[in-house]
């Protein structure tokens, strides 16, 4: 039901990279929490409708820049905040340079079930190889596996969390090790050796319908 498709990582656009300064967004060391911010985005970079792809985060120590999945639609930038998908099948990407993360994908709403609205971490040299957390038709999460464009469902699962539900996911990575609290349910997995999108630096977010608005991206490593 998710496209597949590979080969986006050699696009890079020369847009214009947003400022530091943005509102709520700053770097460095949080005091005690031992990690430090390298990216951090509320998409209020740009103006209502401007394409996410080809932009910047305001935080974003490895230069990195949002890439349109191949053959899919552009998120875009949504009033008051965030990004949102005008139409159907929207999804971009960004290389946090590290295998070693935590991300949080906060002020997620409209997040409708359906198999269609996810986000993405870990993932490899290929979009066809990478974990994702999916939010269901009647309600809970799951989380999924894809290994060149075949997807097992539910490594592990949320059934808890309502569909439509409001909130954050966030995604901690190191090594093997996968511990997610999607909408405030834990969850854990142990990616099995071998797997090609072990040590995957690329984040996404994938919008199946319209309507749906990811409010914001924060990437700590240790």
């Amino acid at each position: 039901m998710f496209p597949q498709r590979s080969g986006i990582f050699g696009r890079i656009s020369s847009h214009q990279k947003s400022l530091d300064g943005v509102v709520g967004i700053s770097g460095g060391k949080s005091a005690g929490s031992g990690s430090t911010t390298i990216i951090q985005t509320v998409f209020n970079e740009f103006t209502t409708g401007h394409a996410l792809a080809g932009t910047q985060p305001a935080l974003n120590t490895p230069g990195a820049v949002w890439t349109v999945w191949p053959t899919l639609g552009d998120l875009t930038f949504a009033s008051g905040g965030g990004v949102s998908s005008t139409t159907t099948f929207k999804a971009d990407t960004i290389n946090t340079g590290h295998s070693i993360y935590t991300v949080t994908f906060s002020g997620l709403t409209n997040m409708l079930g359906g198999g269609f609205n996810l986000v993405c971490f870990s993932i490899g040299v290929s979009t066809n190889d990478r974990l994702q957390v999916t939010m269901k038709g009647a309600g809970g999460v799951s989380l999924d596996e894809v290994i060149g464009g075949t997807t097992t469902a539910g490594v592990a699962t949320a059934p808890s969390v309502p569909n439509g539900a409001t909130g954050s996911v966030v995604a901690s990575l190191n090594g093997n090790a996968v511990t997610i609290t999607a909408f405030g349910v834990p969850m854990s997995y142990t990616i099995p050796g071998g797997r090609s999108y072990l040590g995957g630096s690329f984040i996404g977010l994938f919008a199946g319908d319209l309507g749906y608005t990811f409010g914001g991206v924060k990437v700590t490593v240790p």
